[in-house]
């Protein structure tokens, strides 16, 4: 017996995240790279935000059509984090 369920394969990572610092603050754009249980790494292109800033986190993951909005604190920031070579 055959199936006719088409699996759709997803990548998982990188994926959209819009930030606003503050109430009303600025927004800013950038994409998910890595998410655990404890946070999560996002590559801003841009700006470098501050350890302890506050912002708002929306995002959906791609598996799932559920928006998430979280408070977020920034714990530690890079300046980089990946080479030159596989920098998008």
């Amino acid at each position: 017996m055959g199936s006719d369920v088409q699996i759709k394969k997803i990548k998982p990572y990188p994926f959209n995240i819009t930030l606003v610092r503050g109430l009303g603050g600025e927004t800013i754009k950038g994409s998910v790279v890595k998410l655990s249980q404890h946070g999560f790494l996002v590559e801003i292109i841009g700006f470098l935000p501050i350890v302890r800033d506050d912002y708002q986190g929306k995002f959906k993951l791609p598996t799932i059509d559920f928006l998430f909005d979280v408070k977020l604190i920034v714990v530690k920031t890079y300046d980089s984090f990946r080479s030159k070579q596989s920098a998008p």
